[in-house]
Order: C-alpha cells, then structure tokens, then sequence
C-alpha cells in the first residue's frame, strides 16, 4: 500500500522536492532564457532583469525603444535554450503602481498572471490547492503576505536558476556578511539587489552605500547557509566565520578567500517597498579570482522536470541540496 500510495502521489503532483532547490552549474547559467513579449516584440532579458520585491512581487526590467510604451501588455516567457526550446513559464506583466518610478530605462512591473509549465494542469491545480491548505494550516502568522498570484510568479522567476551569492558590508562599527539571491544584472553597468527591509542588510548597505558581491563555489555550499544567521544581527563576529577572508580591491571590504568573482557595488537608487528594499547599484569594479561551477538556486518542479527519468542523479542532487542547507545549523 505505502509504494501505491507514493506512485499516486508521484501521478498527481510529480517528483515534490524542496520549492528552494540548490544546484551546481556554470556561470552565467545557460539552460534558461528569459523572454520579454509583447506585440511585435521577442528580446532576450535574461541579464537585464531582478527581483524587486516579494511582498508585493515587483520586478525591475530594463526596456529600449518603445517597450514603455506597451508596458501593460507585455508578458514574459522562461523558455529552454536548447532541446526543444520548450516554454517551461509565463509571467503577465503590468506597471507597478504606487511606486515612483526608476529612471535610465528600469521599469518596475507586477504580475497580472503567472503559469508554472513544468506541471500538468492536473498537477499545477493539487499544488495550488495543497499550497492554500498549507497556508490555511500555519499556526503563527508569515512575515510576508504574498497573494496567490504573487507566490505564483515568484515560483514562476525561479524556473530560471538563480546564482547564490555573499554580499559583504564594512564599517566603523564591524560590518557584516550574508547570503542572498533576489538580485540580477541591469545593463548599463548597473547590478540590483532585493534585500529583506526587517533584516540588517539592507539598512547597512543603504547606511554604507557600498558592497561587495561574491560569488560562491558549488563546494561551498554548506558555508553559504550557514551566513543565513547574520541576516538577524547588526555586526558578524568574523573572527567566529568557518573561512578566511580577504580585502576586496577597491573598498578593502572583507571578502570570502574562496570566491571565484568579487563585484564592488554602489548604491545609486533605492525603492523601499513592502517587504524589500530594492538597490539599483553600480559596479565599480569586477574580478574574477578563480574558475569553476557556482551554487544557484532554482524551483523544485523545475529540478523535478530537468532531473524526469534519471532516478540516480535526482538521488545524488537532493543529497547535494540537503548537505548545503545543513549549513544553517553548523556550529562554529
């Protein structure tokens, strides 16, 4: 009965793995596009788009010509670049509204509709369904109140996978170091970062008005879960982190020493909204230290779906993603 059981499962809701699924992959990721859409328009902004926001979901894209124009009717596909070029997802878009608006060409949109592909209709609907009742079933209240649609969309961004990095901040009183992922090239030299406005990040990057980005080897996994913990304190104890440290090259900010690419970052606009501050920052500097595959984060349907059939390489993947997340409760 219980194998039946599991095979049923399997039928109505697919393979369900964790909705923050860790992977290992070059970068930049190259297995998911991002199409901008509209009538007479198909423009990759794969690299020319962040997350804004999650509560309310916010996006921040770069447009040209007369995209602006048509911003109402504009939609976004997250399609395969190879294969069959099979579109995985779609996000509706319509103009931010009650938010001022960003200047050198970055619009803010929210979602009007959001369609997850890698489910059957039959699966998307059960997971709709168990997602309320889940909700329905929490005993103490979210921090974030997304609507449907909005956690809709958010699953429907992180089809496309989602490079993890350590952003790191330096001042009189100590700085700090953290993990983050809603952020995104803007073109133009600009780089946004979405960072939880009840968290210190973000009041220490708008109070320093700098950072440095890192990125993060895939082996390093467990070590970037375990910087979730200094979201909740104004200063890290570096003296206490379970890696060396290095000075970036030109804020001399403390650095991991086993990043493969450093950022430094500036601040130039902040929208506060909701449940994020979102930081359009401008890249003064960018190095690359070293080579190799980064840690990225990607929407379980979707790892379900990339990973159909191979029963061996899921195994081994979800060993991956359970050994990283063990980082939030390393002891030091």
């Amino acid at each position: 009965m219980p194998s039946i059981k599991r095979m049923v499962a399997r039928v109505l809701l697919g393979d369900l793995l964790p909705q923050e699924f860790t992977v290992s992959m070059p970068s930049p990721q190259n297995e998911i596009a991002v199409w901008l859409c509209g009538s007479g328009i198909r423009r990759d902004i794969t690299y020319l788009h962040s997350t804004a926001c999650s509560d309310p979901f916010v996006l921040c894209i770069r447009l040209q010509d007369e995209e602006h124009t048509v911003a109402d009717k504009l939609w976004l596909e997250y399609a395969e670049r190879d294969g069959g070029r099979e579109v995985l997802g779609k996000i509706g878009l319509k103009v931010a509204a009650g938010i001022q608006a960003l200047g050198n060409g970055l619009h803010l949109f929210e979602a009007r509709t959001a369609q997850n592909l890698c489910l059957t209709r039959l699966q998307a609907g059960i997971h709709n369904l168990l997602q309320a009742y889940q909700s329905m079933l929490r005993s103490t209240p979210p921090d974030m109140n997304m609507t449907v649609l909005e956690q809709r969309a958010a699953i429907v961004t992180f089809i496309r996978p989602h490079p993890i990095g350590i952003g790191s901040v330096d001042d009189i009183a100590g700085g700090n170091i953290f993990i983050l992922n809603l952020m995104g090239e803007l073109g133009n030299g600009r780089f946004g970062l979405g960072l939880k406005n009840s968290r210190w990040p973000a009041h220490l990057v708008e109070r320093t008005g700098r950072m440095a980005l890192s990125s993060v080897p895939a082996s390093e996994g467990r070590i970037a879960f375990f910087l979730t913990r200094t979201h909740m304190v104004e200063h890290a104890d570096w003296g206490a982190l379970p890696f060396g440290v290095r000075l970036s090259t030109q804020f001399k900010i403390r650095v991991p020493e086993f990043s493969l690419r450093v950022r430094e970052l500036e601040v130039e606009d902040i929208r506060k909204m909701g449940s994020h501050n979102f930081f359009v920052m401008r890249v003064t500097s960018d190095e690359h230290w070293g080579e190799g595959s980064e840690l990225h984060a990607l929407h379980g349907t979707y790892q379900a779906r990339r990973l159909r059939g191979q029963a061996e390489a899921l195994r081994i993947a979800i060993a991956y993603d359970k050994e990283n997340k063990r980082g939030r409760s390393l002891q030091i």
